[in-house]
Order: C-alpha cells, then structure tokens, then sequence
C-alpha cells in the first residue's frame, strides 16, 4: 500500500493531501455512524496516520455535533501533518502533547467518549518504543471505545505477545485490508473491520497487487447445487477412515457431515465397534473394520468405491507407516484426500516424500495451530504460527504443495492465493467441530471440486451453520453442528435454475 501511495501520487498527479483529506473524511463518516455526539479525542503520531487523525478532528469539530481534543504524541511532525495542524489551530480546535503534559493527556482520554488512534501505520519494523509506548498503554488504561485508523497502533506482521498494541472497537482501513490485520495476535485487537477508499485508482491497486501477496475474503452462497436427476454415486462417495476406541465420534461426526453436505455414500472405515455405533447412530452410512496393509484386494476395491478419503479423524492408534500408506494408495489414483487429526501428525518430511502432483491437485490439511507447529516441526512455536500464520503456511507448502486450512478463530486456507474467512463465532469451539469440517470439505471434494474450492466452501458453510445456531440456541454440540449443515442445501435442474 505504500507502492500505491506513492504510484498514485507519482503517475495520475493525485496529491497526497487529497489522499489524507478522503481518507480522514470517510474515517469521520465511519465514527458518526457509530458515535453519533460526545467528546471525541483524536491521538496523532508524527506520521500521515495522525495527519489522517487531525483531518477527522476538523471533520468532526465542523460538524457541530462534537467536543473535539487532540493529543500529539510529539512535536515534532511530518510537514503534512503540520499542515493540518495549522488547521486545526485556525479552528482554535483544543490541543495538549502527551511529552509535554501526559497527566493531562490521561485526563482528556478518560473523560472522552469516543479515542481516535491514529499513532502508527503500517512502516512499523519492530514493537512500538518509548514514548509511543507509553501513550498506547494511557489509552488501554482509560478504557475508553477506541476507533483506529488502517490498523491498531502497534500491529504488525511477527508481533510478539507482549508488544504494546491499541485495543480497538473499530479499526477504518484506508485503501485494501492489511493482511496482518487477521493474524490471531492482531484481530482480537482490531473490533469491527470497515474499508475506506482515500482515492487509489483501482487498476494501479490491481497492478501492485499481483506483485505481491494474494489476499482475498472467503463468501460462500450455501452447500453446492445438486442436480435433481443426480442419483447416490453421482452426487459422490466419501470414505471416513479413523475412529478408533475413545475416539469413535470424531470419525462419525465426519461421516454424519458429509452426509448432510451432499455426498451420495458414506462409508466408516474403523474398528468393529465404531461401526457398530455409526450404524446405530445413522443407518444410511455404510461401514467396515479397516484392512490389515496386507489385504490388498480390500483396499483396491475401497480406493475404486471411494470419490474422496477423510483421513484421521479420532484414528488414535495409527502410526505413521499406517497414515502414510493410505495416502501413498490414494496417490496412484489421484484420489483426493481431506488429512484431519492424526493425519496430521506425521511430520512434514514424510508429506514431503509423497508425489507432489497429488498433493498439490487433490488434497487438503486442516491442522489447527497446534497441529501446524508440529507439521513444521518442534523448532516452530504456536506463538510464532499466531504472529505470522501466512509465513508459517508459506514455508510448510514449500515442502508439501497441498492446500491448507489453518483453523483458528480467523480460518485462512493456503492454496494459490490466500482466502481469510473472518469467523470469530465461538460457538464454534466445541469438541467435534473440526471432525464436522472435515465431512464437509470430504463431500465437496468427492463432487470433484477443486481442493481450494472445496476448502473454502465448506469454510464458509460450516461456518453460516454455526452461526444459525449460535444464534438459535446459544452454545451447542459437534452432533447439532452435523445436523444444521443440511438446512443451507439447495437444488438445481440440469439447466441450473433455483427450485
């Protein structure tokens, strides 16, 4: 975004003033919506971000609708923004600088209704110093509703756990969304996520952005259309291998979701008892022990039946040369692959060993952050994962191309581009969940989607069925969860209109 700035300005002669003053005017317009009278402070860093801070003071002092107070962090400012405080002076539009005076700067923060951060950017390096700091934790300590400008002061791609970071209600971003915005160490900071447009042409947007990395925001319309003359093997089969005993419902649950997400067949493929009570539980699904490595007619006819393998969900007591195995088989078929829970435990050097062809055209990981520091070995700490998510895919598909889906209270899957599902439903949180997940993208995959495709459907999918019931019942189980992801289905005839 920095390119854009400085391209725009540079190749369509649009000034950078004018960029400061659309952007400050659409971040006012964003904090009447949401605070519509009061006192309003607005923090301004040295940087074009307060310059944008003080365009919002003089929008909203202009309104009449607002008692507004700005606080610098220091004096000393880029000429852009002195410009703007000149403005502000001429308005007589009161001021106190927080190296100057900072017990009055904590007075007017805890007295506001309303604190406008515009600190820092996005050209941080490293964590916020001294007194920038300082003035952050002021803001914490008011407890005040907090509206940031592009992003919290503070945040950044790497940030560390105990870096100073603004804690907004809002943040207005200026231009695209910034990516580290959806990073777990930055979104619980960022509120309420809206986008104004400071005037960047839209071609030059697109133009620097294929240079770099390709973001976009995960939308789903409901499970995939299904042909009314679509018959049980048309509409796909999926083999659910995994449930071992103590952990038999991860493999049903996944069973049941796949079911309920379109698929034709199910089949659970687990120890005689999981069977057992998979067919208890849900007549319609098909089931049987797993083969010995051996049996090899067995798992020939299974990988001609299956159109899709979910692989690991509650397999406990499988070993790697087990997991592997099924993969290598599923790989002389190109037959797509959905690798959960154990799946996920073999390390990254045996995915690695697997025909790259496959991985990258047909099969999905759904590791959570836990399961993807592991995947990147024992070097890699969750932390690290939850201050650079984007990194950590990155240089686990450099050794296994396959897509991924990085399961957090923000979903990002990893395949050609980045696709951020913004979730944060927590409801979601529940034992099973993951298991549910992996059914659906299963029978996605067996429609012959592709596996980005497929991962980002049922994303979004499972995600509109947590949200319906969160809403309708509050808390709820794996097993309920299972159950809602039918009600988004819908048909289609052959020509492809809505029944």
């Amino acid at each position: 975004m920095t390119t854009v700035d400085q391209e725009t300005q540079r190749r369509f002669g649009i000034d950078a003033a004018i960029l400061m003053e659309n952007a400050g005017r659409g971040v006012a317009e964003r904090l009447q919506e949401r605070v519509s009278e009061g006192t309003v402070v607005c923090v301004a860093g040295p940087g074009h971000n307060g310059g944008d801070a003080m365009v919002v003071a003089r929008h909203l002092h202009r309104s009449g609708k607002y008692c507004v107070h700005v606080v610098l962090l220091r004096d000393d400012v880029k000429e852009l923004v002195r410009v703007q405080l000149e403005r502000l002076d001429a308005l007589q539009v009161p001021q106190s600088s927080w190296s100057d005076d900072p017990a009055q700067v904590r007075r007017e923060l805890e007295r506001a209704d309303c604190i406008v951060d515009g600190i820092s950017g996005t050209g941080l390096a490293g964590p916020l110093r001294t007194p920038a700091a300082e003035l952050v934790s002021a803001i914490r300590a008011a407890g005040t509703p907090v509206l940031s400008i592009d992003v919290p002061s503070g945040s950044r791609i790497g940030m560390a756990e105990d870096d100073s970071i603004v804690h907004a209600r809002w943040t207005v971003v200026t231009g695209n969304v910034k990516d580290f915005l959806f990073c777990a160490r930055v979104r619980p900071a960022a509120g309420e996520i809206t986008v104004v447009d400071p005037g960047f042409p839209p071609e030059l947007v697109e133009e620097i952005g294929t240079r770099t990395r390709r973001i976009r925001f995960g939308a789903s319309g409901g499970l995939r259309p299904i042909a009314v003359d679509a018959y049980k093997s048309r509409r796909g089969r999926v083999l659910v291998i995994g449930g071992s005993a103590g952990a038999a419902g991860a493999a049903i649950l996944a069973g049941e979701a796949a079911l309920h997400a379109g698929a034709g067949m199910v089949r659970i493929l687990s120890e005689p008892d999981t069977v057992a009570a998979a067919l208890v539980r849900e007549p319609a699904l098909l089931g049987e022990t797993i083969p010995a490595p051996t049996e090899e007619s067995r798992w020939d006819d299974l990988m001609r039946w299956a159109d899709a393998i979910v692989l690991g969900p509650g397999w406990i007591g499988a070993s790697d040369d087990e997991i592997v195995s099924v993969c290598e088989r599923a790989a002389s078929g190109m037959l797509p692959v959905v690798a959960d829970a154990a799946a996920l435990r073999i390390p990254a050097e045996r995915w690695e060993s697997l025909d790259r062809r496959w991985l990258s055209g047909r099969v999905v990981l759904t590791p959570h952050p836990g399961e993807m520091a592991g995947l990147l070995g024992t070097n890699r700490l969750v932390d690290t994962i939850a201050a650079d998510p984007y990194g950590a895919i990155e240089t686990f598909r450099a050794r296994c191309p396959a897509t991924v889906v990085l399961k957090d209270a923000v979903t990002i899957i990893g395949g050609s581009e980045f696709v951020v599902v913004d979730g944060r439903e927590p409801a979601l949180g529940t034992a099973g969940s993951g298991d549910v997940l992996s059914g659906v993208i299963g029978a996605y995959l067996a429609a012959e989607n592709a596996p980005e495709r497929a991962a980002e459907e049922a994303v979004c999918v499972h995600l509109a069925a947590g949200r319906h019931l969160a809403r309708e019942v509050g808390w709820f189980s794996a097993s309920e969860l299972a159950r809602r992801i039918r009600s988004n289905n819908r048909l289609t005839d052959t020509r492809g209109d809505a029944q």
